[in-house]
């Protein structure tokens, strides 16, 4: 799995967007402006990649040379691994547990990320021939759905989301909080 530096710009001028660049191991790199929410779900995704060692996220895609501008494709977004869209509905679960401050039972945690994944799951059997693409994923494919996030996992990445969230907080307008990503 190729490494990737993470870079997360804070605007000098409090009215400008955040940037977000990613750079592969090879030096080339793909950047974007963020919304303001985005700096907190991205560091969202690289704790939640990093702590499940999940090689094809959203950054393990960045990686191996995907840009972020291709997310927003869909021609790109059919072709995602199952295991990016099973990051995402883990990112989406835990995400909206820390955004909200409501982290609740593991259990209400499982249920929840089990529903959305079952849900998921009829939309992808479903959609199969809108997408193309996706029909090609077979069951073994989709047994990258049936993964859990066990409660230390689970609280391994929220502890790691309210360091790097601190860390990002605490970054003065014009620097730069770096990651480094390896799945």
């Amino acid at each position: 799995m190729p490494n990737l530096r993470i870079l997360f710009a804070k605007a000098t001028d409090p009215s400008a967007r955040d940037v977000l660049t990613c750079i592969r191991e090879d030096g080339t790199r793909t950047w974007s402006k963020l919304h303001a929410a985005f700096p907190i779900h991205d560091i969202t995704h690289f704790a939640v990649e990093s702590e499940l060692r999940a090689a094809n996220g959203f950054f393990g895609l960045l990686a191996q040379g995907w840009d972020i501008t291709d997310f927003g494709l869909p021609d790109k977004r059919a072709l995602m691994p199952l295991e990016a869209l099973w990051v995402e509905h883990v990112v989406g679960v835990i995400w909206r547990e820390y955004v909200t401050s409501e982290s609740g039972s593991y259990d209400a945690f499982s249920a929840t990320l089990d529903s959305t994944i079952s849900s998921f799951r009829e939309n992808l059997d479903r959609n199969t021939r809108r997408q193309g693409p996706r029909a090609s994923y077979s069951e073994a494919d989709k047994e990258v759905l049936n993964r859990r996030v066990s409660d230390e996992q689970r609280s391994s990445i929220m502890a790691r989301i309210g360091e790097l969230a601190a860390a990002w907080v605490q970054t003065p307008r014009g620097q730069i909080l770096e990651l480094a990503f390896s799945a």
